[in-house]
């Protein structure tokens, strides 16, 4: 357990351990149960239940007709909104690399 929680980056006590060492134990104990299972009449899925994933269009629809009304930083269809980071960040992040050549 110790091996599991240094490569965790967590320090953990002596009676954290023990008690996460049991823990661990059962949920693997837990696994190897389902693993003597025979699965071989169950058919893979990614969903518990029969589920159709639907898609719509991108589009602008009645819903953003009304937004300029409410919401005055509306701007060519996006939000416009109060600068977040700070421009010398940014400015850092934008600046072109040097390659390693020159």
């Amino acid at each position: 357990m110790r091996k599991l929680g240094t490569l965790a980056r967590l320090a953990l006590s002596d009676d954290e351990v023990e008690r996460f060492g049991k823990q661990t134990g059962r949920i693997i104990g837990y696994f190897q149960s389902l693993k003597a299972l025979d699965l071989s009449a169950v058919e893979p899925t990614a969903h518990v239940i029969d589920i159709e994933c639907w898609r719509r269009p991108d589009e602008p629809g009645e819903t953003l007709k009304c937004l300029p009304d409410l919401f005055p930083y509306l701007k060519y269809g996006y939000f416009q909104v109060p600068r977040v980071i700070d421009e010398a960040v940014d400015k850092h992040r934008r600046a072109p690399t040097e390659s390693a050549d020159e």
